[in-house]
């Protein structure tokens, strides 16, 4: 995926074959919203790799479970 590219859901990200995925929640993390975003690409065949914050912004990496 050239950078700059963007992925908007687990299943896009599956079918452009993405390994890894990074993904950026401006502001505030919503707990309920993100436990439906974690359960969406784990049902993509995802899992939650790393999750920090900075400058307040919520990052989280995916990564696919199997090549």
């Amino acid at each position: 995926m050239p950078f700059g590219s963007r992925v908007d859901t687990a299943q896009q990200a599956r079918e452009r074959g993405d390994f890894c995925v990074a993904r950026v929640n401006k502001g505030r993390l919503d707990v309920e919203r993100f436990t439906d975003t974690l359960n969406q690409w784990a049902q993509a065949g995802y899992r939650l790799h790393t999750v920090f914050e900075q400058d307040g912004n919520t990052v989280t990496i995916f990564e696919r479970m199997s090549v």
